[in-house]
């Protein structure tokens, strides 16, 4: 039976929670707090999307005829979502949320 590595995981519930603090901590004023927590938001999305570019990715492509550009859309999302979480992390620091 294959199982999927543990490194090849991650949880979306987990960006989601750390999303919603960070979003607590900036509603009460706690912005050292909020910070913090978007940082940890910001690198844990990094190396996911990271891991997909590098790995997921291309061993798809290796398998699927992608002739449709799936795969090259996903990988381009992660460029915007790169570009969205530095204009986030830019509000958050600036407390001008």
């Amino acid at each position: 039976m294959n199982e999927t590595p543990s490194w090849m995981m991650h949880d979306h519930r987990k960006y989601e929670s750390i999303l919603e603090e960070c979003k607590m901590a900036a509603g009460a004023g706690d912005w050292k707090d909020a910070v913090r927590l978007f940082q940890d938001f910001a690198e844990a999305l990094k190396q996911q999307m990271l891991m997909e570019d590098e790995v997921i990715y291309p061993a798809f492509v290796e398998e699927i005829d992608d002739a449709t550009g799936l795969i090259a859309d996903l990988s381009d999302e992660h460029e915007h979502i790169a570009l969205l979480v530095q204009d986030l992390h830019y509000v958050i620091k600036r407390n001008d949320i």
